[in-house]
């Protein structure tokens, strides 16, 4: 199975974001965002990335969380599929 990872952005700075962070970010094949998210920090993915807005706000589910875990779950097993 492929690999998922919980990246957080920090404080909204774009400067602020992790080394770690900033390489996952742009190694990674799709990306499950919300509303909190730097659009900055989105232009770090690489080309073919994946954007996936699965962003929730008070009485406005763009998703369940149950559904964003199946996503998750979808990625993860695709990239495991793709790389044999």
């Amino acid at each position: 199975m492929g690999k998922v990872y919980i990246v957080g952005a920090g404080p909204g700075d774009i400067e602020l974001l992790t080394l770690k962070a900033y390489r996952l970010i742009g190694s990674a094949d799709a990306i499950l965002y919300d509303k909190l998210i730097n659009p900055e920090v989105l232009l770090l993915s690489k080309i073919g990335c994946e954007l996936v807005y699965v962003g929730r706000e008070k009485g406005k589910h763009t998703l369940e969380q149950d559904k964003i875990n199946e996503l998750l779950l979808h990625y993860a097993i695709l990239r495991k599929w793709l790389l044999g």
